[in-house]
């Protein structure tokens, strides 16, 4: 399979099936992106602490989540509402089972791109996010791949700030917080 085939077969959820198959069940296969104590700062700055006082009441909705261990680092913070949609049942099903004693993190089985099964304003992207929300989204990607895609000027505002480097490659952090509906143009 050519580098090509293989970025694109990430977009698939049969891919994504296969892989989460052969994981013993017990440990997380990889971190996909950063693990926590990487987005900690990021998190401290725009969720813990974002705007006033921590309020771990908050619905916490994890796109594409694969075998995070985020979640559960977020749950040991006291984070008790959390949602984890991915779209490879093996990976919803085998966290399931590997956390029975922690539902206050939810699986389910769902396409980021086209999220139906999440009601419109119910967690804390644009459609299901409450008015005045925030959306933190980290990634490898270029600002200027991303900007033009995710920009919505009378939807969100739009902050970014760059993570990591040092010894490793820089990511992204934005920040996109939801305007209250009645005032959107």
């Amino acid at each position: 399979m050519s580098s090509l085939e293989e970025t694109q077969a990430l977009g698939h959820a049969d891919f994504w099936d296969e892989r989460y198959a052969k994981a013993d069940g017990e440990k997380p296969t990889h971190e996909w992106f950063r693990a926590f104590d990487a987005l900690e700062p990021f998190f401290a700055k725009h969720l813990f602490r974002g705007r006033g006082s921590e309020r771990k009441d908050k619905k916490v909705l994890h796109l594409g989540s694969g075998d995070s261990t985020i979640p559960y680092d977020l749950l040991e913070r006291g984070y008790t509402n959390q949602i984890c949609i991915d779209f490879s049942t093996a990976v919803v099903d085998l966290m399931k089972s590997r956390h029975t004693d922690k539902p206050e993190v939810d699986w389910k089985v769902g396409d980021v791109r086209n999220m139906t099964d999440v009601d419109t304003q119910s967690v804390d992207v644009l459609r299901v996010l409450k008015d005045n929300s925030v959306f933190l989204y980290a990634t490898y990607r270029e600002p200027r791949f991303i900007k033009p895609i995710i920009n919505r000027e009378n939807e969100w505002d739009l902050e970014m700030e760059i993570m990591g480097g040092g010894d490793s490659f820089e990511y992204f952090g934005f920040i996109l917080k939801k305007h209250n509906s009645a005032t959107s143009v």
